[in-house]
C-alpha cells in the first residue's frame, strides 16, 4: 500500500518513514546491562497512526522513568495545493539517570511536510522541549530554539547548503568549539560541522551529506558542572548533550537533488563516566520519507 496523488497528470506516491522511541542505553557500570529500545513505535509506508505507551520502567537504580508514550502518523494534507505530512514524537515521564539528570517530562517531536512537487520536506520541532530538568536537583533552563532549520530551501533546495540554517548551524559549533576544555568525545563530534555540511557515503557508496546540530542556544542555572554550548559536564557522572539533532540528505538525483532527507533528535544523550559507565538516551524522533517520481 501506498499514500498517491495525480500531480501535473502524473501519480506521484509517498512512502512515509518515521520512528520514535523513549529509552534505550547500555551499561558497564554500576551493572553491565544493555536496555533495548523501549515504547517503539514504527510507521508503515503507507502512513496511517501508530501509537504505544509504556509502563513505569526502572533498570535497578540505574535508570527509570514514570511512563512513556510514543506516536507516529503519516498522511496525504487536506489542502489544495499540499503533499504529504509526517508526524514523530516521543514522550518520556518523571525521568531518572543515577539521581543525577531528572525531568518531570521530555518531549521530543519532529514534523516534516514533503511537498507535492519536489522532494525536500519542511521541517519543525514544534512542542519539543523540556519540563523541570535538573541536575542533582537544581533546575536547569535549557532554551531551545525550534525554529533553527528556518523555512525551506527555495525549491529543492539542499538544507546542507542552505546559507541560512548553515550559517546558524556554523556559529552555533564555532562557539561550542570556542571553550577552552573540551571532552574529547564532544570535540571529536563538533569539529568537522563547523564548516558546514560533511559529505560522505552510505553503506553501498552512494553520497551523502550530513550535519549534527542541536536545537540548544543556551543552558543556564546554578547546576554542578561545566556547560559547553548544548553540552553538559557534570564531575563524578559524565557528558550529557541536550536536544542533539543529525540531518542526513542522500539519495541524490542526478541533477543532485536529495530525494530524502532523514532528522533524527535525541533530547537526552548521557554518556557516563565516573559513577557510572555507559550511555542512556532518552526521548528520540526520527523521520525520512519519499516520493517517487
Amino acid at each position: 500500500m501506498s499514500d498517491s496523488a495525480i500531480v501535473n497528470g502524473v501519480k506521484r506516491t509517498h512512502y512515509h518513514h518515521a520512528e520514535a522511541k523513549a529509552l534505550h542505553g547500555d551499561f558497564l557500570l554500576p551493572l553491565k546491562h544493555v536496555i533495548e529500545p523501549q515504547a517503539v513505535a514504527a510507521l508503515e509506508a503507507a502512513g496511517g497512526y501508530l501509537s504505544q505507551h509504556a509502563l513505569p520502567f526502572r533498570s535497578e537504580g540505574v535508570v527509570s522513568y514514570r511512563a512513556a508514550h510514543t506516536q507516529v502518523a503519516g498522511n496525504k494534507d487536506k489542502k489544495d495545493g499540499h503533499g504529504w505530512s509526517t508526524v514523530s514524537t516521543s514522550v518520556v515521564e518523571g525521568l531518572n539517570i543515577l539521581e543525577v539528570v531528572t525531568a518531570d517530562r521530555v518531549v521530543a517531536q519532529i514534523f516534516a511536510e514533503y511537498p507535492l512537487e519536489g522532494y525536500v520536506p519542511k521541517i519543525s520541532f514544534l512542542g519539543t522541549r523540556f519540563e523541570n530538568l535538573r541536575i542533582a536537583g537544581v533546575p536547569v533552563d535549557v532554551k531551545l530554539n525550534i525554529d533553527l532549520f528556518g523555512d525551506k530551501p527555495v525549491g529543492d533546495g539542499h538544507y546542507t547548503k542552505d546559507t541560512g540554517f548553515i550559517g546558524r548551524v556554523g556559529r552555533q559549533a564555532e562557539k561550542l568549539l570556542s571553550f577552552g576544555k573540551l571532552e574529547d568525545p564532544t570535540l571529536e563530534r563538533y569539529k568537522l560541522y563547523n564548516q558546514g555540511a560533511v559529505s560522505g557515503k552510505d553503506k553501498d557508496g552512494n553520497y551523502t551529506e550530513t550535519i549534527e546540530c542541536s536545537l540548544v542556544d543556551q543552558i543556564e542555572g546554578t547546576f554542578p558542572g561545566s556547560t559547553y554550548g548544548h553540552a553538559l559536564f557534570v564531575p563524578h557522572f559524565g557528558t550529557i548533550h541536550f536536544a542533539t539533532v543529525k540531518l542526513l540528505q542522500h539519495d541524490f538525483d542526478l541533477k543532485g537533488v536529495p530525494h530524502k532527507t532523514t532528522v533524527e533528535l535525541t533530547m537526552i544523550d548521557a554518556t557516563l563516566g565516573c559513577i557510572g559507565h555507559g550511555s542512556a538516551s532518552a526521548a528520540s524522533a526520527k523521520t525520512n520519507g519519499a516520493t517517487a517520481p
